[in-house]
């Protein structure tokens, strides 16, 4: 049944219901040199279109000093740091994959990241995982859900290792907060390339699923516990550029998905396992 009780539910100004969130972006960047080449070459473009994430590049590009993985550039790293920064970008990211993952075309036409979210997508992807370690995530909203159904959070959801980090982010003033215990398969471990390595921060992609287990209280509202299961839920799909130059991305085997272009019209966004 429904995890949380209604009258807790109504009492609450922001409760919402985990659900698959089937409207976020939720793409599954295909890596290839030459899709590395085209994010790397089109990245300062984008930071120049938002103060924010030039402000967050720039320094995480300074100060980055992490180790880089096979099969990674540097700059796949800097995107992972650029994440964890301060100063905001996290937030206006996550908005953009949210507002603009409605449709292939909406993404194609007004998402402004196109490159650091491929660079960042496939950094978590090749970055080590939490495996069977737990990590939590604390919320200062209510979150309900029904046991054993599926759910997404179709955004790049910060954890933490340590139970401890996590309640800084709740109002212990209130009894509406939401603490999410985590239990892995493959979350990314970023803690070594962070500006905060102290959060110890596993970083969930939106594609992952996980399965709604147990809910019960605590003092500042209630525990939910989420399973990984096997299976991802995403779009599989290559970076790519268009005859002007443009960033397109392309669904793994089919036609490319262009702003303004009229070559594909897509209204909704297929799922598929991967």
């Amino acid at each position: 049944g429904i995890l949380v009780d209604s009258k807790a539910i109504n009492n609450a100004k922001d409760a919402f219901e985990l659900n698959m969130n089937d409207f976020s972006a939720a793409y599954i960047f295909e890596q290839s040199k030459t899709s590395d080449q085209i994010a790397i070459e089109n990245i300062k473009m984008e930071t120049s279109q938002n103060r924010d994430f030039q402000k967050a590049w720039e320094k995480a590009n300074g100060a980055m000093d992490c180790r880089i993985p096979n099969g990674l550039q540097r700059e796949h790293m800097v995107a992972v740091y650029t994440y964890t920064t301060p100063w905001g970008f996290s937030g206006i990211f996550n908005d953009a994959v949210q507002k603009y993952g409605v449709s292939d075309t909406v993404y194609a036409e007004n998402f402004k990241f196109k490159a650091y979210h491929y660079l960042l997508t496939v950094a978590l992807e090749k970055l080590p995982k939490a495996g069977l370690k737990t990590s939590y995530r604390g919320i200062k909203d209510t979150a309900y859900g029904r046991k054993g159904s599926e759910i997404r959070f179709g955004f790049f959801a910060s954890s933490s290792l340590n139970e401890k980090v996590a309640f800084d982010f709740i109002n212990k003033n209130l009894a509406a907060n939401t603490l999410f215990e985590i239990h892995h398969i493959d979350g990314a471990l970023i803690q070594d390339c962070s500006y905060n390595r102290t959060q110890q921060e596993v970083l969930i992609p939106p594609y992952r699923v996980f399965t709604v287990g147990a809910s019960e209280p605590f003092p500042y509202g209630h525990r939910i516990s989420l399973t990984t299961v096997a299976k991802r839920k995403g779009i599989h799909v290559q970076l790519e550029t268009g005859e002007s130059g443009e960033l397109i991305v392309r669904r793994s085997g089919s036609a490319a998905v262009m702003a303004s272009s009229g070559s594909l019209l897509v209204t909704a966004l297929v799922f598929v396992s991967g």
